[in-house]
């Protein structure tokens, strides 16, 4: 069985992120996609095809040839990104006569997914979903249930039928391939996965389904790189590569990265992660925190956030649930009257002062 791995570019840009693809986002010091590849490898599952837009050469360039994911990557250009459904469609010749699983690049399930497969052969299924309860399923495609059959799937729907949403894990059977090309576009523009899931009702298909506890999906705000840092972090093991200076305190699983040193009063609370090549003098990097390689942070303080490559931080104020983006510089202001702060605010930036 292969897996299949939407990846393409989106039309989104975001200011601590620009012209780079999305699934390179780092989750933990490591690019999003990872995760998936991952989950995927350990069910067993190595020949996966990832999809590509044409000016993805640097997703196509960090990810090779797989083998050092302990995977066989094989790359599917998508002209335009035109939703899931459009990239399934164009890898239809990749996937061949084969069931198969799709898994987002930009979700983390945290259940085994050979859980999954089994389920689906168990139930002689077209369509196997994993289904999470979220707090907001209207920004989700959701479930419309008949006792405890799905009847249908709407997506992004103004008032959610059920607490539930559909995640980025769905296993097929090759019968879908032929109703692909039947579907229209959306008022999106987009062909949606889940008219793909309705249709397969429409026609009597068993549209089979199970429950996940543990899920995370990029939905493109900025919390959702800081609430899927947390999410990867709870399951983080401690190991210092780096060195940690007498009078340093670490507690908690905590990974220093290669070449990083620690000095001074620096407090380090776990689950947090250190890249490499960092320099910390002075400073408190609370739980929940990732910053990330060559970082200098003399006398700073930080918590719940994310912290990219080449920052520099010297400031005694808190940061906390924030993103850094790479290279940038945080530094008290100078004391002089008047006096103000001076910031760069990239677009969809959000600032509290």
């Amino acid at each position: 069985m292969k897996a299949l791995i939407p990846a393409a570019r989106d039309a989104k840009t975001r200011p601590f992120w620009r012209d780079k693809n999305k699934h390179l986002l780092p989750l933990a010091n490591t690019p999003m996609i990872v995760y998936a590849l991952s989950a995927l490898e350990r069910a067993g599952l190595r020949d996966i095809g990832i999809v590509i837009g044409p000016n993805d050469e640097d997703l196509k360039g960090f990810l090779g040839n797989g083998e050092r994911f302990g995977v066989s990557l094989s790359f599917i250009t998508q002209n335009e990104p035109r939703g899931i459904a459009h990239a399934v469609m164009s890898a239809k010749e990749y996937l061949g006569d084969d069931s198969f699983v799709l898994h987002l690049g930009d979700n983390i399930v945290r259940e085994n997914i050979a859980m999954l497969l089994d389920a689906f052969m168990q139930a002689d299924a077209a369509c196997l979903l994993a289904l999470a309860k979220v707090r907001n399923p209207e920004r989700f495609g959701v479930p419309i249930f008949e006792g405890e059959k799905i009847r249908g799937v709407e997506e992004r729907p103004f008032k959610p039928q059920s607490p539930f949403a559909v995640t980025g894990v769905y296993v097929y059977h090759p019968m879908v391939h032929a109703l692909l090309p039947e579907l229209k576009v959306s008022a999106r523009g987009d062909y949606e996965i889940s008219d793909l899931h309705t249709r397969l009702v429409q026609d009597g298909q068993n549209v089979h389904w199970v429950e996940v506890s543990d899920w995370w999906k990029d939905t493109g705000q900025p919390e959702d790189l800081i609430d899927g840092n947390r999410f990867v972090l709870e399951g983080l093991r401690g190991d210092r590569e780096g060195s940690v200076a007498p009078g340093v305190v670490v507690k908690g699983p905590v990974r220093i990265g290669e070449g990083s040193k620690i000095l001074g009063r620096s407090v380090v609370l776990g689950p947090a992660v250190i890249g490499q090549n960092c320099l910390i003098t002075d400073s408190y990097i609370g739980p929940y925190s990732s910053i990330g390689n060559n970082v200098e942070l003399h006398g700073a303080e930080i918590e719940n956030s994310v912290v990219f490559d080449g920052v520099r931080v010297a400031s005694a104020k808190r940061i906390q649930a924030s993103i850094l983006g790479e290279g940038s510089i945080v530094a008290s202001e100078q004391h002089t009257k008047p006096s103000g702060h001076r910031i760069i605010v990239g677009e969809g930036s959000v600032v509290d002062l």
